[in-house]
């Protein structure tokens, strides 16, 4: 899922992982963080659709890249993913206006790539 959503997403990102090597490694770090990630929230009481959604917010489904400013296309698809990616919803929850482990705080020993 990473692997795709990277390649899509966040090119340059890609590009530069690749260059210094850290492409793979880098695909299974986030896959092991989201994993811990989804096993501390549901210990914390989260359901587990909950915990990964959380999880795969934070470390898979990375926000898009800005477009390049002269691409007038890329521009206009770049705002519309990331409006997409902000009203998203998984889950019953979600589409009655409240937030996915509403009134739980997440506590995490998450680090950053």
């Amino acid at each position: 899922m990473a692997r795709k959503h990277w390649t899509e997403w966040l090119p340059n990102k890609v590009a530069e992982l690749k260059e210094e090597g850290q492409w793979e490694i880098s695909l299974q770090i986030a896959g092991k963080q989201a994993f811990e990630m989804v096993l501390e929230l549901m210990q914390q009481g989260f359901q587990q659709h909950e915990a990964e959604e959380v999880a795969l917010k934070e470390f898979v489904l990375l926000p898009p890249e800005p477009p390049d400013e002269n691409d007038r296309e890329a521009k206009e698809t770049a705002a519309l993913e990331v409006t997409h990616h902000q009203g998203r919803c998984m889950n019953q929850t979600c589409q009655r206006g409240e937030s996915v482990g509403a009134g739980r705080e997440v506590q995490s020993s998450r680090t950053a790539l």
